[in-house]
């Protein structure tokens, strides 16, 4: 292949990405105004989505047109690291103007979105005066963070270059030869954990609009809360063991959950991650009991238990 057909095989993919993003990103955008059936006196904040949302389904939209009848088979060398790179500025731009709308400050409004699309959980929003329909919308934003944007989108792109920028954004979890079967087979793990945990954490007495933003931030292992003490505003030992369960999965290889999801328990806990994980709060969940209660933290040997492993888990899982 000639440099300039690789060249226009690298445009053409570059296009096609971001126009799928952009559409991937109008659903997002567009989701939480399902939330104004239940709390229609935030309608006032409608524009704050439905701008964005018009603004990505028109760029996805040409960008799609431009570039229709086209496709990338292969990309040149590092093309797909600038592609992804391209691809995460740009999510961060479109994600950024919810926040600037409801009055977020342009660097605030970056960080926050940045930080839900990472998943790193840090966050500049005093979650007891912003609406519900932002707060879900910054589970949401872990949620596609979580699962990888590049993965969703190689679902989408099926075998066209899905396969480098599968590998370029990181991910070894490769269940099955096609970057399409592995993509599908991970959000269907992924959605199926972020579902359990809803079912468990309503099941345990937690209201449904909680249970929908701690599934998503414990399986994303992002941290993003709707409390600002965060998971110990329930005081639940059940609630806790449920956060301890999604942490575990979400930060687990998806290989490894693959195994665990078809039910063979024995290749799971003999998986090598497991056991490391396992081996480690072992060790470090008594010692961190006894701790707890030696110095007189958890009022019972229960609680620190609780306590103990709950940290140690966020801690190891990078939940926060």
């Amino acid at each position: 292949m000639s440099p300039q057909a690789s060249i226009r095989m690298d445009r053409i993919a570059l296009v096609r990405s971001l126009g799928f993003l952009c559409l991937m990103l109008t659903i997002i955008l567009l989701a939480p105004l399902f939330l104004l059936i239940f709390w229609p006196e935030e309608s006032h904040e409608a524009k704050a989505f439905l701008v964005p949302a018009a603004a990505t389904l028109l760029t996805g939209g040409i960008l799609l047109l431009c570039s229709r009848g086209q496709r990338a088979l292969v990309l040149r060398k590092h093309a797909s690291s600038m592609i992804l790179l391209l691809l995460w500025i740009v999510a961060v731009a479109f994600c950024s103007i919810p926040f600037m709308m409801v009055g977020y400050s342009v660097p605030q409004a970056a960080f926050e979105s940045m930080s839900g699309l990472t998943t790193t959980g840090l966050s500049v929003t005093d979650v007891t005066a912003v609406s519900h329909l932002i707060l879900l919308y910054r589970s949401l934003l872990h949620l596609i963070g979580g699962v990888g944007l590049v993965l969703v989108l190689t679902a989408i792109l099926a075998n066209y270059y899905g396969m480098q920028l599968f590998t370029a954004e990181g991910h070894t979890d490769r269940l099955s030869t096609s970057p399409f079967r592995s993509a599908r087979t991970i959000l269907i793990l992924y959605g199926s954990f972020i579902l359990a945990g809803i079912i468990l954490y309503v099941l345990s007495g937690m209201p449904l609009f909680d249970a929908v933003n701690y599934s998503i931030s414990a399986v994303a292992t992002g941290g993003f809360s709707i409390h600002p003490d965060s998971i110990g505003h329930y005081a639940s030992v059940p609630i806790d063991i449920i956060t301890m369960f999604l942490m575990l999965m979400g930060a687990t290889n998806f290989m490894a959950s693959s195994m665990l999801f078809r039910g063979r328990f024995k290749d799971y806990f003999n998986h090598i991650e497991v056991r490391c994980v396992m081996v480690l709060l072992a060790i470090a969940g008594p010692i961190g009991a006894v701790q707890l209660v030696l110095d007189h933290v958890s009022p019972s040997v229960l609680m620190a238990i609780d306590q103990s492993f709950f940290q140690m888990i966020s801690i190891l899982t990078t939940t926060g």
